[in-house]
């Protein structure tokens, strides 16, 4: 597990070993996961040749990429939703790399809509979970809300279009 403190140091470190072995898929999928706020299409080259390499890093591909595209792809919901406000507040926090703020607005938007952007709330709050919840412990403790909130929210998930 990687403490939030020690990021830095292990950028660095995971950057001298892809130098040294530009194909090691863990150390791809383990950097992509530490630059994804704040070089998003970086971390999407590299968790996705970590994916193809190795299977086991597919999950986690998927979540950068999850990440990638709301971080890069401009609003194209309907913003008289009632979850319009909130989604984009968390899209918002996750540029000033506040992972836990993004998470809170995302648990309030699945009680109110979990239409908007194709349910992009929840797809959005499972990938911050995959790559967040091992290294930052107040993100590991809201899983179990968010998973709640997911069970019981009224936000209408039988008019999600897939896609």
């Amino acid at each position: 597990r990687l403490d939030e403190g020690a990021w830095d140091e292990a950028e660095t470190l995971l950057e001298q070993a892809l130098k040294d072995e530009p194909n090691h898929a863990k150390a791809r999928a383990m950097l992509a996961s530490l630059i994804v706020l704040r070089d998003p299409h970086r971390a999407v080259d590299l968790a996705s040749a970590a994916g193809s390499v190795e299977p086991t890093y597919l999950f986690q591909a998927e979540a950068v990429k999850t990440i990638a595209m709301r971080l890069t792809t401009p609003a194209d919901w309907d913003e008289s939703l009632p979850g319009a406000a909130l989604y984009q507040e968390a899209i918002d926090a996750l540029h000033e790399a506040d992972v836990q703020a993004s998470l809170e607005k995302l648990m309030a938007l699945i009680q109110v809509d979990r239409v908007i952007d194709n349910d992009g709330g929840r797809r959005l709050g499972i990938a911050l979970f995959t790559l967040f919840a091992d290294r930052m412990e107040a993100v590991r403790g809201m899983r179990r809300l968010f998973d709640m909130y997911l069970s019981s929210s009224p936000g209408r998930p039988s008019q999600v279009t897939h896609g």
